[in-house]
């Protein structure tokens, strides 16, 4: 029996993905496959690309290169209005409805070979493996000389890291209050940590430099790496932190996850939105040990 998943959207997105369909694969005994390209030829926005070669994936993991040519959609269509009809249980091919944590998936038991698609934001989907996905997705550190400057400006100090990520306008900005949000959560790292440095991490950095917030703070603004192919050590750097102030991003909720530090202070924001283009905090995807505000 195998389970083939299809990857899609940034590196956050792909961690979520890989993490529950692997602890499937092995709860089931199953062979895994990795769709690495049709969920990528579609974003035409965002033009995400594979990013999982950056971490010590499985050997057991095999990554499969598929079209998406008219037929194959047609067929998708076909098969997802079938799988609907059919008793979960029995069903081949399973797609995510909703974000909440789906405890159905946690109990497959694979009668068939199954297909699966999904974003899968929850630790609840792994949490029973969690020290197999820790090994696994251990990040291959950058080799740069920058970035290896970096990481030891980090481990030597009480370090921060903080996410802002910025949404158009037509988004969601308006479902996080940014400075509030950043007020409070300075205030619960600054009365428990003693001199913390703050590392900050943005989709637009030069927006983030403006946010008066910051100016009177021991900042240190990481910029260096650019683009999706340079995110991994961004992610990398996140997860050397003591500390983390994440976003309503998936990119810092695995930087904040992959940290080493089991005392460590992690804030989130716990909001969903109401026009649902993009929701945060709903069931299972935030830890309980994070503090939400």
């Amino acid at each position: 029996m195998k389970i083939t998943a299809k990857l899609f959207g940034g590196i956050g997105n792909q961690l979520f993905i890989y993490a529950a369909v692997r602890r499937l694969a092995l709860n089931n005994n199953c062979s895994l496959f990795l769709d690495i390209s049709s969920g990528f030829a579609s974003d035409q926005v965002y033009k995400r690309t594979f990013q999982l070669n950056h971490f010590k994936i499985s050997n057991e993991v095999s990554f499969i290169y598929t079209k998406n040519t008219f037929i194959k959609k047609i067929l998708r269509r076909i098969n997802i209005f079938i799988n609907n009809l059919l008793p979960f249980n029995f069903r081949y091919y399973i797609i995510q409805y909703g974000n909440d944590f789906d405890p159905r998936i946690i109990r497959i038991k694979n009668l068939f070979n199954l297909f699966i698609e999904g974003y899968w934001q929850s630790e609840f989907y792994f949490s029973d493996i969690e020290k197999i996905i820790r090994s696994e997705l251990e990040i291959i550190p950058p080799t740069d000389n920058l970035n290896k400057l970096t990481s030891e400006l980090i481990l030597s100090s009480e370090s921060v890291s903080v996410h802002i990520r910025f949404f158009n306008v037509d988004d969601v900005q308006n479902s996080l209050n940014i400075i509030d949000y950043l007020k409070n959560s300075f205030n619960i790292i600054e009365s428990k940590c003693y001199n913390p440095k703050f590392f900050i991490f943005s989709n637009d950095l030069d927006q983030a430099r403006e946010l008066s917030i910051l100016k009177f703070r021991n900042c240190t603004f990481i910029g260096h790496n650019y683009g999706d192919d340079q995110a991994y050590a961004d992610l990398w750097l996140m997860s050397l932190c003591k500390h983390h102030i994440i976003s309503n991003s998936t990119f810092s909720w695995w930087g904040a996850w992959l940290a080493n530090n089991q005392d460590g202070i992690i804030i989130s924001p716990n909001i969903v939105s109401k026009d649902n283009i993009v929701s945060w905090g709903f069931d299972g995807n935030l830890p309980s040990h994070w503090i939400k505000i």
